[in-house]
């Protein structure tokens, strides 16, 4: 069996950049792109355990503290869910920022 890499994702060019790196060895081409795939994937685990941390402290919020910030225990499972940031902030320029108490 044999592997062709260039045909897998992470060896392909046009993905991360159009740097042409054609006149470099072989070998270190393969480990800038391990490396950087390293480094995208420690900056998902990163974003994964904070955004972890910050539903943790919402959810151990009362429904007044939700309200008080806009939000409702309803919309905690859906805070990351880039298209419910969208709508949330496509309503506050509709409607404007939540009045002070």
């Amino acid at each position: 069996m044999s592997v062709h890499f260039a045909n897998l994702e992470i060896f392909s060019s046009g993905r991360y950049g159009a740097e042409d790196h054609s006149s470099e060895p072989l070998l270190a081409r393969l480990f800038a792109r391990l490396g950087t795939a390293f480094l995208r994937w420690a900056e998902r685990v990163k974003e994964a355990s904070e955004r972890r941390r910050t539903f943790a402290e919402l959810n151990a919020m009362t429904d007044y503290e939700l309200a008080d910030i806009g939000l409702t225990r309803a919309d905690l499972p859906r805070l990351f869910d880039p298209e419910f940031v969208r709508e949330r902030m496509a309503m506050r320029e509709a409607f404007g920022p939540h009045p002070t108490r």
